[in-house]
């Protein structure tokens, strides 16, 4: 039974956005602000991906939220999720599940929470670099110094609140905001509406 890939357009606008930002023709940096149901991590995952499994090239790509605990019942389950609709294997593409890396193609993703580890925002460079909810408990020092070592930056958040994107960011730094809800998700189930 052939699985099919589901796909927003929340994907299409993450992937457009990253297509320009690695040809230098757009900002580094997409800021995705979404509510709950809206696709936008399952979307910026599902570009990542295929942007790395189509690279001749290797790249490095980074994973992180505040900490690795949020990311492996959030995130990285979604992750596997998309890895297994295109038909990877996890098992082999994936090592120590207790600081996950993935290899997709040639390129490798990293993957770890801030919290606690507040020298890997100082750790090496990167391609690609996604925070998941940058609004929970990581700061714009954290998040200067990650997008300061990455080429392409993608963040995303719920917008409950102002933090600093809306004090420091938006008002400062080149960039794409894609803005999204629940209404961008068609597969959405009715009762999350």
């Amino acid at each position: 039974m052939e699985k099919q890939v589901k796909l927003t357009n929340v994907f299409h606008r993450n992937g457009e956005a990253l297509l320009r930002a690695i040809e230098g023709t757009g900002p580094r940096l997409i800021i995705n602000q979404g509510g709950q149901g809206s696709s936008k991590t399952f979307s910026i995952l599902q570009v990542i991906y295929n942007y790395l499994y189509g690279s001749e090239e290797p790249l490095k790509a980074t994973f992180c939220s505040y900490a690795l605990p949020h990311l492996k019942t959030g995130l990285l389950s979604d992750f596997e999720k998309i890895l297994s609709s295109f038909g990877e294997n996890i098992g082999e593409i994936r090592s120590q599940p207790n600081q996950p890396v993935y290899k997709i193609n040639k390129s490798y993703i990293n993957c770890y929470g801030i919290e606690g580890n507040l020298a890997m925002a100082h750790g090496p460079r990167r391609d690609i670099l996604y925070i998941n909810e940058c609004n929970r408990k990581i700061s714009y020092e954290v998040f200067d110094q990650l997008f300061s070592r990455s080429k392409v930056a993608i963040v995303d958040f719920n917008p409950d609140r102002e933090f600093w994107i809306h004090e420091k960011i938006l008002p400062n730094f080149p960039h794409v905001i894609i803005k999204s809800n629940y209404l961008d998700n068609p597969y959405l189930p009715e009762q999350e509406r």
